[in-house]
């Protein structure tokens, strides 16, 4: 009985695999440091980005909470991307956001084209064709990510428990920033002939 040893250069489906597991898990990388910077920002400082949030048509009043909603699911999505066994799972949550975010930035371009996105601190990002490719180039990291990475086991309770954590986390960033606001008036504008 003769043992032969089988390389990976001689199958190509487990070249292939390989090749496929790499690109998923650098696209997961670089996929989750997107979102663990934009959602750690939204998170931290959920009344500056909730701002900036209204200034991009959410409706008066929701701007703080779509900043701390999206900064806490921008923040689960990087958490699954960067564990290879939810890693398919971030990138459907990812993908899922970012077409929201093309969705939006779409249907309200007339009214945005040309205003910074701030969508990133310290990027400079304006609303334009670009955007979209920025966005499509992420979107097609995520489809990378999710269509290359293994299945995931039906095991809920690490994600649940991030999820929590991440709600917890945004909550108490929220109720700082609320005390941290003394509720002082802005100068009422002077108005000269």
């Amino acid at each position: 009985m003769t043992s032969q040893v089988v390389s990976a250069t001689d199958l190509p489906e487990l070249r292939t695999s390989s090749w496929k597991n790499r690109a998923a898990l650098v696209s997961g990388i670089l996929l989750g440091l997107i979102f663990l910077v934009a959602g750690a920002w939204k998170v931290l400082d959920p009344f500056k980005t909730g701002e900036l949030l209204e200034q991009a048509k959410v409706p008066a009043g929701f701007g703080v909470l779509g900043a701390a909603s999206l900064g806490t699911l921008e923040l689960l999505a990087a958490f699954l991307l960067f564990m290879p066994r939810f890693r398919r799972w971030g990138a459907l949550l990812g993908g899922g956001l970012l077409l929201f975010f093309i969705g939006w930035v779409g249907y309200y371009y007339p009214a945005l084209v040309g205003q910074e996105c701030s969508c990133f601190p310290l990027i400079k990002r304006a609303v334009g064709p670009g955007f979209f490719v920025g966005d499509g180039v992420m979107l097609l990291l995520a489809g990378f990510a999710f269509f290359w990475s293994p299945a995931v086991k039906k095991n809920l309770r690490v994600p649940l428990m991030a999820f929590a954590a991440l709600v917890v986390g945004a909550t108490a960033s929220y109720s700082l920033g609320a005390s941290l606001h003394t509720g002082l008036e802005a100068p009422s504008p002077i108005i000269v002939d």
